[in-house]
């Protein structure tokens, strides 16, 4: 799916971080039960996740124990390397694969 079928004002959100070396393309990806993923490509041809969500208390979602959670992960050599995080957001390079099936 392309930038031009996802939401407009999540696109605007990551074309303003000031992560990109110009303005990228974006690319919704699939899943994410409590958040928005995009795959963010620059110029340059690097290619980033962005994941768009808030802190959903009432059903134990807080993005702070996401981020450390993905930052752990990163340490111990099973995820990629969180590259931002702000209020709502966090980015992290983008690998090649494919998510698991139960």
């Amino acid at each position: 799916m392309g930038a031009d079928a996802t939401d407009n004002t999540d696109c605007d959100r990551i074309r303003a971080l000031p992560l990109w070396d110009a303005p990228p393309a974006i690319a919704a990806l699939s899943g994410g039960i409590t958040n928005k993923n995009f795959v963010v490509t620059e110029k340059s041809g690097a290619r980033y996740v962005v994941r768009l969500g808030v802190d959903i208390p009432e059903h134990g979602v807080m993005r702070f124990n996401e981020l450390a959670a993905a930052r752990a992960a990163h340490a111990a050599g099973l995820s990629p390397e969180i590259i931002a995080s702000g209020r709502g957001y966090m980015v992290s390079r983008f690998i090649e694969g494919r998510s698991l099936s139960p």
